[in-house]
């Protein structure tokens, strides 16, 4: 099962899995995704485009609405923080009920950006590496590409996925923390 926002990095990974599922005939697929709805029509259309991705590959789509109500009693995390937890138990739920890995997007650029942040806040060397390839039922094929791999891949079988406002406000911060 591929946890799909519609973005590049999962796009390119569904589309990868996909070619795998199909020619190599290896293992059905499947795809998840998580609308929070808290960027408004931005979340429905990553939303749609997901699951169009799903019915033109012809496999099973998985989706977990999120509503006001259950985002008003998030405890004291952050958005972030809290839609991270939320998005991981939605998908291990999938994966124990539905008995699929769960394929994730995360590529060496995350890595890098996760030590980042872990010095940033004072982790000590044994906490900085994080990202395992496997971790049950996590499977993060993509740890050893860049993301201009990714984008490339994209652009070269002219590709589409959803670029929002929110994905390049989060990297222009970033941009600034490193």
């Amino acid at each position: 099962m591929v946890s799909c926002s519609g973005g590049a990095d999962s796009t390119a990974l569904f589309h990868l899995l996909c070619h795998f599922s199909k020619y190599k005939k290896k293992f059905p697929l499947a795809v998840a995704h998580v609308n929070f709805g808290l960027r408004g029509e931005e979340s429905n259309l990553d939303e749609r485009f997901s699951e169009a991705l799903a019915r033109t590959a012809g496999v099973p789509f998985n989706l977990l609405k999120v509503g006001p109500r259950e985002i008003a009693q998030k405890p004291g995390k952050s958005v972030q923080e809290w839609a991270r937890d939320v998005r991981k138990a939605a998908l291990l739920d999938w994966s124990q009920s539905k008995k699929f890995a769960i394929a994730v997007a995360h590529h060496l650029d995350d890595v890098a950006e996760t030590a980042l942040l872990r010095l940033a806040r004072g982790s000590g060397p044994g906490t900085l590496s994080g990202m395992r390839t496997w971790d049950d039922p996590f499977w993060r094929p993509l740890l050893r590409e860049k993301k201009s791999a990714l984008a490339a891949f994209l652009e070269k079988n002219r590709l589409p996925h959803i670029r929002t406002k929110s994905a390049k406000e989060t990297r222009r911060k970033l941009r600034t923390v490193a």
